[in-house]
């Protein structure tokens, strides 16, 4: 029963991530909410733009280790655990970047509330603080049934930070004639970025501790989703044979090793931050059409990749053990 209700949540959670991102960009391009959207700049912008990633991405690996609590016995209550601080993680990314823009709409009054389009907005916006609300106690609450101890201090330390990255993001400067610089820009936009992740790391490590759990990590979850895939699309053997004998072949070891988190930690991680930064700048460029070779482009270029590898790095480096991404002591798994 538990692991059903779990499954339940953390589907949930995964649509409700998947619908923020659709929120997110709606807002932006949407021709009557754009007019008033006022947490469109930085860095209120900033807070949504990791949010994206980072509630997707925790969910999406709950979903993960979701599939092997179904399929196995096997540490099933490490995965519960796991797949419930994911569930949190992507919970927290969303409502801190609904309060941050609440608070860029109670600074903004003005600029929304003499519209319909404003109110509209500004009702999106409560309605999905309350259901990341909702969800957050929801899950809590199957923690609670599995007795596992949540330990939150209202006065901690880690509170008080929290509370004064939302002081920062009330009371930061509007930009006058001598911040319009660029500099000043990407400095707004990196700020905003790092109080939103910090703020959701404290708070989620305040809920769930993050005492170590040496169990399986993300590398043999999707290790054993691929032998689930592998079992059951049989007409596909040949493919999987051809991708295991490649894996296989000693002039690929190198590179394998190389690329293995758990041998060098962040080999893959810079591999993986060059790909989407890339990626992701070439898509805004051809959307807004900056791609060339002018100063503007490559500026713009050189924005986009640092902003998204600042992403990475910093969801790595804060969530990485707290999520069971990779487990260093342990052996790579050569079950193919």
């Amino acid at each position: 029963m538990l692991l059903k209700n779990i499954k339940f949540n953390t589907l949930s959670v995964f649509i409700f991530s998947v619908v923020f991102i659709w929120f997110f960009f709606y807002c932006k391009h949407d021709p009557l909410l754009s007019e008033v959207n006022v947490f469109n700049a930085d860095p209120y912008d900033a807070f949504g733009s990791i949010a994206v990633q980072i509630s997707f991405v925790a969910a999406f690996f709950s979903i993960l280790r979701l599939i092997i609590a179904n399929l196995t016995d096997i540490q099933q209550d490490y995965h519960l655990l796991i797949i419930l601080r994911g569930n949190l993680v992507s919970l927290l990314s969303i409502l801190v970047t609904m309060i941050a823009d609440i608070i860029a709409m109670v600074r903004y009054m003005r600029i929304w509330t003499n519209s319909s389009s404003g109110i509209i907005l500004f009702a999106i916006v409560i309605s999905f603080m309350l259901l990341a609300v909702i969800l957050i106690f929801w899950t809590l609450k199957l923690d609670l049934s599995k007795k596992i101890r949540i330990r939150y201090n209202v006065f901690s330390l880690k509170n008080l930070w929290s509370l004064a990255g939302f002081i920062v993001i009330a009371f930061y400067p509007v930009p006058g004639s001598f911040k319009k610089s660029i500099l000043w820009a990407i400095f707004t936009a990196y700020l905003g970025m790092a109080i939103q992740i910090m703020i959701v790391r404290n708070l989620a490590f305040l809920i769930y501790p993050p005492e170590e759990i040496s169990a399986t990590d993300l590398i043999s979850v999707m290790n054993e989703v691929y032998l689930a895939v592998k079992s059951r699309f049989i007409f596909l053997k040949p493919f999987f044979d051809y991708v295991e004998n490649g894996l296989k072949n000693r002039k690929a070891q190198p590179l394998i090793s190389w690329l293995n988190p758990r041998k060098y930690r962040w080999n893959l991680i810079i591999l993986i931050i060059l790909f989407s930064g890339t990626a992701l700048a070439f898509i805004e460029g051809i959307g807004e059409e900056w791609i060339g070779f002018t100063k503007k482009s490559l500026l713009l270029f050189s924005v986009y990749l640092g902003g998204e590898s600042a992403i990475i790095l910093l969801f790595y480096g804060l969530f990485g053990n707290y999520l069971g991404m990779v487990n260093k002591e342990q052996l790579v798994s050569s079950d193919f």
